[in-house]
């Protein structure tokens, strides 16, 4: 789950916006401790980075990315966007990293957004905003990337709420794919746990009724 949230305040991409934003792809990250399995990294030296600090990037379902932008100053505000220009999570602060230390021997601010499930299959937008400095001028977006598959994610969520509610969710059955969910059914309590399209949905068998308890980035996973 990302601890970052969608700021409400935040406005859509214009299409002028979509259509000059820079397509960035993605290469095998090799060797290394985060667990990505591919990245993408952008950087330069440039004055001026904010007139064009706006990429596109392609994402299957189910993928999880970690993102970091870097700037002399704290960039204003890390955050990804939809096909269609919608903002759909933002850098909150609360869990930046401290200043990166680059080979100049300078601390430089960074955004940072943790484990953010891309919840369709198609482009993304994502908003570096460096803050440069006057002198210190370079800046840095890196995205990497877990490759993993939306039932994955949800057999995660699942398998979380059987260890938090147990009185709800026992006997850890097998997950099934019922009327478009990929569902676990829970006899003894009469409930079941889905997901369909980045969402989960909880049903009570003894009112008969499904309920949306939030979307696959909302649990602590």
């Amino acid at each position: 789950m990302s601890n970052d949230l969608l700021n409400p305040s935040l406005p859509n991409l214009t299409n002028s916006e979509m259509a000059s934003a820079t397509y960035i792809t993605f290469k095998n990250a090799g060797s290394n401790d985060s667990g990505w399995d591919s990245k993408a990294e952008i950087y330069g030296t440039e004055s001026n980075a904010l007139l064009h600090s706006l990429y596109r990037f392609d994402a299957i379902e189910g993928q999880t990315f970690d993102m970091f932008s870097v700037s002399y100053f704290d960039p204003y505000v890390l955050r990804v966007y939809d096909q269609n220009g919608r903002p759909v999570i933002a850098n909150s602060e609360s869990n930046d990293p401290a200043d990166f230390v680059l080979s100049d021997g300078v601390g430089y601010g960074v955004d940072f957004i943790e484990n953010w499930i891309s919840t369709y299959t198609g482009s993304y937008y994502v908003e570096a905003s460096p803050h440069q400095g006057d002198f210190y001028t370079f800046h840095e977006l890196m995205l990497g990337v877990e490759i993993t598959t939306m039932d994955e994610i949800a057999d995660k969520i699942f398998t979380w709420a059987e260890s938090e509610y147990p009185a709800l969710f026992s006997g850890h059955p097998q997950s099934e794919e019922i009327a478009g969910f990929h569902a676990r059914i829970y006899a003894d309590s009469q409930t079941a746990l889905g997901e369909r399209d980045g969402n989960v949905f909880f049903y009570d068998g003894f009112t008969e009724t499904v309920t949306l308890v939030g979307t696959v980035n909302d649990f602590p996973i």
